[in-house]
């Protein structure tokens, strides 16, 4: 019994992706606290089977991590604006064609780090060019080519100095090339 095939390019699922995201973290600057962003994000996913219900989930994506932080002297409030090429490489299970779950590592490589009058008055410093989200979620096709997913994402430990344990709830549109 053979358990891994090799996908055809036909057998591959091409998903165009545009999302948007409720970003978390927590700060140990004292008596400061982070509060909840919205950021959006977008790319391309591949979904390739592998075997029965068994397939592979990844592809190449940006991602906005924003949040905001406060406060911070001498700003008050200042807006932690992290963004990054997020690369998943998650399992999925299908329940049918149609619709799944997913569950597995995300490569994250930050290719933007800003904040509200910069990086060192924000306290954000040392950010880390690679963290590791891990998420969890949903995928279903609705209508045609036309489908959507819902996940949870989480960030074990420093994304930056005070800036840790980036949370993320989100849903993603996605359009089917068929």
């Amino acid at each position: 019994m053979t358990w891994v095939s090799v996908a055809h390019a036909a057998d591959i699922a091409l998903i165009l992706v545009g999302s948007v995201r409720s970003n978390t973290a927590t700060t140990d600057l004292p008596n400061a606290t982070v509060a909840n962003k919205v950021s959006f994000g977008g790319g391309l996913l591949g979904v390739a089977p592998i075997n029965g219900n068994f397939a592979f989930r990844s592809g190449f994506l940006i991602n906005q991590r924003y949040v905001e932080l406060g406060p911070v002297a001498p700003q008050g409030t200042v807006d932690i604006n992290f963004v990054y090429v997020d690369v998943p490489l998650t399992p999925m299970f299908l329940f049918t064609n149609e619709a799944g779950i997913f569950a597995g590592p995300v490569i994250a490589m930050n290719v933007i780090k800003d904040c509200t009058g910069g990086l060192a008055s924000c306290g954000a410093t040392n950010v880390k060019s690679v963290i590791v989200p891990w998420t969890v979620g949903v995928q279903a096709r609705f209508f045609g080519q036309l489908g959507g997913e819902i996940f949870y994402e989480k960030v074990f430990g420093d994304a930056a100095d005070n800036v840790s344990n980036f949370t993320t709830v989100g849903g993603n549109i996605l359009f089917y090339f068929d």
